[in-house]
């Protein structure tokens, strides 16, 4: 299991810590989405988990969109 932190920039790459914009996440691939799928950023961010499939191999691709017409995408924080 790993978990993944969603945190939004903006175009320079700065954290903006002092959004709470509603977001949806998923993932697909050779892992499972656990956690909430809709759900508002803290702070700027958001975490889930995706756990791998057993016996499976693979890509896991993971999703993030602003609910609404925020204009701001959050970024995957690597």
């Amino acid at each position: 299991m790993t978990r993944v932190v969603v945190s939004l920039v903006d175009s320079s790459g700065r954290y903006i810590r002092s959004r709470s914009d509603s977001i949806s996440m998923s993932a697909s691939g050779a892992a499972d989405f656990i956690g909430e799928a809709r759900s508002a950023l803290e702070g700027g961010q958001f975490a889930f988990y995706v756990k791998t499939r057993d016996g499976i191999v693979g890509a896991v691709n993971c999703q993030a969109s602003v609910i609404g017409n925020s204009g701001i995408p959050p970024e995957p924080r690597r």
